[in-house]
């Protein structure tokens, strides 16, 4: 079918560079076509898209109809655009035009300008996206894609892009973990959080050389600021409750190898040893430390697994399934459980970027 109907949109952004640059020229996909693409234009100071349509576009629907596709090519740009900027630009105007470039004499041309006041600002100045300049252009380039990969690492960096715009740690850890769960899923193919879990630490295992900026966040970092820093022995209580957990218990300290880590399982061992005992593994997992801490060894990887899929998971489950008060009845700012959701954030963010980083190797 002929595609007459031809709609732009215009967004202009509040860029104080006086020179344009050019961030993506490119023809991308979009929704419910296999043949056709709409042009992106996309510079520091405007996005401009074209798309050709066979049918009359319902401009005023663009917006208010979440899943149109037009919508959805908005919502590429403005994530392909803040994550190459790396910076708090807000939008100043969006004009909208329709025209048919067939029977231009039939059709009366329709435009649509949406001000500055009627924009709900996906970012705001005090915003910090300097971090979003880690992730590679090339890698960045799947989110304009209509595949599963696609839609999942478009609907990761919004959230990660969210995440980078929030003051509060709660609320930034909630964004981040909605980021990093949309990831570990297309990563792994499957639905279980635990089975993702598992696929993605046999991964990090495998290829550790991917995940530079995770492990160099941790690689300084000593066993005392990791154990100020979480809650080790509630973890411990909450995932291994009872004795029937004591053998799941053994495998996961003897998966641990960094010695930093080894030094925190060692000091909180008595808590478990009974169980341990009772079930024949005590001398296993005790000879498995004294060994790790005799040859003490740094395993970054191991770090950056137990903190991301083992104990933030236990963070995110303790909140998601109401099993503690609401935070925001912490009255008092700088208090403890603040402090390990603002150190966690950084590890977790610069995870998500990793796997983001290799997603064309998945």
């Amino acid at each position: 079918m002929a595609r007459e109907f031809e709609v732009r949109i215009l967004i202009t952004l509040d860029s104080e560079d006086f020179d344009s640059r050019v961030i993506l020229n490119k023809n991308v996909e979009y929704p419910f076509s296999k043949v056709y693409k709409d042009r992106f234009h996309i510079t520091n100071q405007q996005i401009e898209i074209t798309a050709l349509r066979s049918q009359k576009v319902d401009i005023d629907s663009i917006f208010s109809n979440y899943n149109s596709a037009l919508n959805k090519q908005v919502t590429k740009a403005l994530t392909y655009y803040y994550c190459s900027v790396c910076a708090p630009i807000k939008i100043r105007q969006i004009q909208i035009s329709q025209s048919n470039i067939r029977n231009k004499g039939k059709f009366t041309p329709i435009k649509k300008i949406i001000g500055h006041k009627d924009i709900y600002q996906i970012i705001e100045k005090n915003s910090s996206l300097v971090d979003l300049c880690k992730i590679k252009s090339n890698e960045l380039e799947a989110i304009l894609n209509e595949d599963s990969k696609g839609h999942a690492i478009l609907i990761a960096t919004t959230h990660l892009i969210k995440a980078c715009c929030l003051s509060n740690p709660f609320d930034k850890f909630d964004k981040l973990w909605r980021s990093f769960n949309a990831l570990y899923k297309c990563l792994a193919q499957k639905t279980k959080d635990s089975e993702c879990l598992i696929h993605l630490r046999k991964h990090m295992d495998a290829n550790n050389a991917l995940y530079p900026l995770s492990q160099g966040l941790i690689s300084s970092t000593q066993s005392n600021e990791i154990r100020d820093n979480i809650r080790w022995i509630a973890m411990i209580h909450n995932d291994f409750p009872t004795e029937k957990q004591a053998e799941a218990f053994k495998g996961f300290v003897l998966q641990i190898k960094d010695s930093r880590f080894i030094s925190i399982v060692n000091d909180a061992l008595s808590v478990r040893k009974t169980h341990l005992i009772n079930r024949g593994f005590w001398n296993q997992v005790e000879n498995h430390i004294k060994i790790n801490l005799a040859s003490p060894k740094k395993y970054d990887t191991d770090v950056v697994a137990i903190l991301c899929l083992r104990y933030m998971y236990f963070v995110r489950n303790k909140s998601f399934h109401a099993e503690k008060l609401d935070s925001s009845f912490n009255i008092v700012a700088n208090n403890k459980e603040e402090k390990e959701l603002i150190w966690l954030c950084k590890i977790l963010k610069f995870l998500i970027i990793d796997v983001i980083n290799f997603n064309s190797k998945f």
